[in-house]
C-alpha cells in the first residue's frame, strides 16, 4: 500500500572502515558470502541521497567484490600478523538457506564502490602503529 509520503529507500551492503580488534577466534559461515563496502562511500552515498530530491527505491549500493565469510576472516587476521582458529558454523534455517543461496547479495542493478576489502586491509596496515600490531591473549 502507498502511503504518499515521498522519499529515498536505499539498501547498503555490510561496511568496512572501522578498526575492531582481532578475534581471539572466530566462526565461519560456509557458502556465505558477503559484498562489504567502504564506510566512507557508504557515507558519501547517503549524503548525495540526502541532498537529492526523493527517488523512491534507489540501486542497492555494494563493495566491488563478493567474498565468503571464511575468506574475509583469515584476510582480516592475517593483515594482523595473526593468524586464528576457526569454527565452522552453518547459519540454520530460512535465513541460513537465503544466504548460502546467495539471496544476501546485490542483483545486476547494484551501484558498485571502488574501495576493495583488500585495499582497506592495506590503508589500515599502513595505518597502524607498530604498537597495535600485537594483541594480548
Amino acid at each position: 500500500m502507498d502511503s504518499g509520503a515521498r522519499g529515498t529507500a536505499a539498501r547498503f551492503r555490510p561496511p568496512h572502515g572501522e578498526e575492531p580488534r582481532p578475534p581471539a577466534a572466530h566462526t565461519s559461515t560456509a557458502r556465505a558470502a558477503l559484498e562489504p563496502v567502504h564506510v566512507g562511500e557508504i557515507a558519501s552515498r547517503l549524503a548525495q541521497l540526502a541532498l537529492a530530491e526523493p527517488a523512491g527505491r534507489v540501486a542497492d549500493v555494494a563493495g566491488p567484490e563478493v567474498l565468503d565469510i571464511p575468506q574475509l576472516l583469515v584476510t582480516y587476521t592475517d593483515s594482523h600478523g595473526r593468524r586464528r582458529p576457526q569454527l565452522p558454523v552453518r547459519l540454520p534455517g530460512a535465513i541460513g538457506r537465503a544466504y548460502r543461496a546467495g539471496e544476501n547479495l546485490s542483483g545486476p542493478g547494484a551501484q558498485r564502490m571502488m574501495s576493495s576489502w583488500t585495499e582497506f586491509l592495506a590503508e589500515h596496515s599502513a595505518r597502524r602503529p607498530d604498537s597495535q600490531l600485537q594483541t594480548s591473549e
